[in-house]
């Protein structure tokens, strides 16, 4: 009210920044069906389906368009309430499909697996990047059987002579007393260590 000339601003951002601003609950409002039209006389005034493919570049395009955004918007509200339990130290795997530590394990990489999906759909290009970085090879990694018996004190390996451990404290100075990851290059491999 106070500068009318504001309304009638045409306001431009690019892409990356309006992903970057959006949260769980943006994405599920906007993507709903009150955003879409079937009717060319509308379609200047609804987003989908006329952005569709533009904002979602790596949507199913073999799909009908309002299937595709659905299933989009279905996978997303399973992970922002994923994310939520998350947020309030729920159970994070499926407790009525986990039957021991593995199946739990795989109903976790599950939820891993469908993040790496939306990050697809939303920008190939960024999903290819973290892919290049290891970020998704790193979260199953981390998500695994052996990995949860190290935190339970299973397979740790003990150092068991002086010159082991004049080395692994050596390495251990790498990380800064176990603030940092130290990478040691052996042959073609970089090794990395952290406290633990």
């Amino acid at each position: 009210k106070k500068n009318p000339s504001m309304a009638n601003t045409k306001i431009i951002a690019p892409h990356d920044d309006i992903i970057a601003h959006t949260d769980f609950y943006t994405w599920q409002a906007v993507l709903s069906d009150a955003f879409h039209t079937q009717s060319r006389s509308e379609a200047s005034r609804a987003l989908w389906p006329r952005l569709t493919y533009r904002v979602l570049k790596g949507l199913d395009r073999s799909k009908d368009e309002g299937t595709a955004r659905i299933d989009f918007l279905n996978e997303l509200n399973e992970i922002r309430n994923y994310r939520n339990r998350l947020s309030h130290n729920d159970c994070i795997w499926i407790k009525i499909h986990s039957k021991n530590l593995q199946s739990a394990v795989e109903t976790i990489r599950e939820k891993i697996n469908k993040i790496e999906g939306l990050i697809k759909t939303i920008n190939p290009q960024v999903h290819l990047s973290l892919t290049k970085w290891g970020s998704f090879y790193h979260a199953k990694r981390i998500c695994s059987q052996k990995e949860a018996e190290l935190h339970l004190g299973k397979g740790i390996i003990n150092s068991t002579t002086d010159e082991m451990n004049t080395i692994l404290d050596q390495l251990y100075a790498l990380t800064a007393d176990g603030k940092l990851t130290g990478v040691v290059k052996r042959n073609t491999n970089n090794i990395a260590f952290h406290k633990f």
